[in-house]
């Protein structure tokens, strides 16, 4: 899924809450989705689920992020009022959470969210205070006050913010938090990604801690913002395991690019990273490489394991990318993606994959009503 201008989808897992409220906003255009052939043979095309966004409400919004069958969008007001205003929706039923807003003394500055659903408690300590009801969520924000690093939840069932709470354990600046995306909760932790580092909360404890990525398992680096980052991004194993999805830094010599998976094993010593060989993909075997100097990883979805990549002739993104491509690593087949030209942006504002939830997927299999709104 694209932030302001696109959007993109795949397959699984459930959630519903609040019909919107119409809101007066300007400004940028809303996300839109870009339908991949799976989804196209089963709906009618990406318009319906653009509907969502065709409220005022949305009107001028950033996508943040995106999982398991929910969008997290920050809404932008025209006004310099200092407030964050968040909204949480599921696009196939049409269902829109939007949350109050933190204004004043609450208002967390620069934050990394994460977005926790019912069935992320699976292998926690606890229940993680979630009530039994599969469509449950929570919203956590994780930011930086004047002398520790706060956090503090949203939650579906309540349909209210918590109190403040302070995170013991490592510390992070505000402007990093900033710039960490893509959360994925494993086992009763969140894990965030940061260049070469893992940012990690515990929730039961409201612990942090900090892992590095062993230098071996360093990923092919991206030049497209200026400075190189790490071309990488997290996911979650079929078997529940942290796992990180990457553009391997070794080039064969046949000149041959992977795309490799690495698994995260915490048993009962320290971390240790392990590659999943078998999941390799070469991708001069699924993808036109000829010329390309440039692979930039967009986006994963962690139920179907599709991974989005865009491919370049230029290695620091001068020139708009070549295609974009939805890869399935089980399959090891590639699928261009009629996503509009550009270049490579960042991907705390651009591009989300988007699975559809549970209910949804299932109908779409037994050829039931259409549950677009």
């Amino acid at each position: 899924m694209m932030g302001a201008p696109s959007t993109t989808r795949s397959s699984s897992s459930c959630s519903r809450n609040v019909r919107w409220r119409q809101t007066i906003s300007s400004g940028a255009p809303p996300p839109r989705f870009i339908p991949l052939p799976s989804y196209s043979s089963r709906f009618a095309g990406g318009g319906e689920l653009d509907k969502v966004f065709d409220s005022g409400l949305l009107s001028n919004s950033r996508l943040i992020a995106s999982r398991k069958g929910l969008l997290v969008l920050e809404l932008r007001r025209s006004s310099r009022a200092a407030a964050v205003r968040l909204v949480v929706c599921n696009p196939m039923t049409g269902d829109m959470a939007t949350l109050p807003i933190l204004a004043g003394k609450d208002r967390p500055g620069h934050y990394a969210c994460a977005l926790i659903t019912f069935d992320d408690h699976e292998g926690a300590p606890d229940r993680l205070g979630f009530v039994h009801d599969p469509a449950a969520f929570r919203l956590l924000l994780v930011y930086k006050r004047r002398n520790f690093t706060a956090c503090r939840s949203y939650w579906s069932d309540t349909k209210a913010w918590d109190a403040e709470g302070k995170l013991s354990g490592a510390k992070i600046g505000g402007r990093r938090l900033g710039e960490m995306t893509g959360a994925v909760a494993v086992r009763g932790s969140v894990f965030w990604l940061l260049k070469n580092l893992l940012f990690v909360v515990r929730l039961g404890a409201l612990k942090a801690t900090t892992e590095t990525f062993p230098s071996k398992w360093c990923s092919k680096l991206c030049f497209c913002y200026g400075s190189p980052v790490q071309n990488r991004q997290l996911a979650v194993t079929p078997d529940g395991r942290l796992c990180a999805v990457q553009v391997d830094r070794h080039v064969t010599s046949n000149n041959t690019v992977r795309i490799n998976v690495i698994s995260r094993h915490d048993g009962y010593g320290p971390p240790t990273w392990e590659c999943d060989n078998a999941r390799d993909v070469e991708l001069n075997r699924v993808l036109p490489m000829a010329n390309v100097r440039r692979v930039c990883l967009r986006g994963v979805c962690e139920r179907s394991g599709v991974v989005f990549l865009a491919i370049g002739t230029d290695l620091y993104n001068q020139q708009p990318d070549l295609a974009l491509y939805a890869l399935d690593m089980d399959k090891k087949e590639a699928r261009k993606v009629a996503a509009p030209p550009g270049h490579c942006r960042r991907l705390s504002s651009s591009f989300f994959g988007y699975e559809m939830d549970r209910v949804a997927y299932l109908a779409s299999l037994s050829g039931g009503e259409s549950i677009a709104s």
